[in-house]
């Protein structure tokens, strides 16, 4: 762990815990600029690390609205009314998860891997990337009513469309599933 890291995603809220990541982004300006490379290596990784800790919470208490975590034994389905997920999401958790784990302590790397730490600039974007993905999310939740799933038939316009499930917003079907 780096020495003065206040990143830790266990104790702390998602905003202090992106404000901490971001304190240890900035950080490595300054280690980058008057340590040796392995020291800028151990923070970068360490950073990684804690933005990769952050990603898994926030995907389950953002994206997924509390409804699952890892370390809990029930389920909240009643959270489900308030998910929703769109491709972007996938693209841009796929697109941080898969940074994070190429530059934490964690996972043994070929040796054809040895490039160079990323520079500060980009550690501190990767960090706004989660950050912006999570107010996005918040936005969008907070302009949309809560999404209903719905059978077939059930509260659907006349004549409903062939679907095995549809997502409902004001009780109009929004691209339906089509039947196999």
């Amino acid at each position: 762990m780096s020495a003065g890291s206040t990143a830790s995603p266990g104790n702390k809220g998602k905003e202090d815990i992106i404000k901490a990541l971001k304190n240890d982004a900035q950080t490595a300006k300054t280690i980058r600029n008057n340590e040796t490379e392995q020291k800028y290596g151990q923070h970068v990784a360490h950073v990684y690390g804690q933005l990769r800790e952050t990603w898994e919470r926030a995907i389950e208490d953002v994206l997924f609205n509390g409804t699952i975590k890892r370390t809990a034994r029930e389920a909240h389905t009643t959270q489900l009314k308030q998910v929703d997920v769109i491709p972007s999401d996938y693209e841009r958790v796929e697109a941080g998860m898969k940074k994070c784990s190429t530059w934490f302590n964690g996972h043994d790397e070929p040796n054809e891997i040895n490039a160079a730490f990323p520079e500060p600039d980009e550690v501190l974007e990767d960090v706004l990337a989660l950050d912006r993905w999570v107010n996005d999310i918040k936005e969008r939740r907070k302009k949309a009513p809560a999404f209903k799933v719905l059978a077939v038939g059930t509260d659907l316009p006349t004549p409903a469309p062939v679907v095995d499930l549809a997502l409902v917003r004001d009780g109009k079907p929004l691209q339906p599933v089509p039947s196999a």
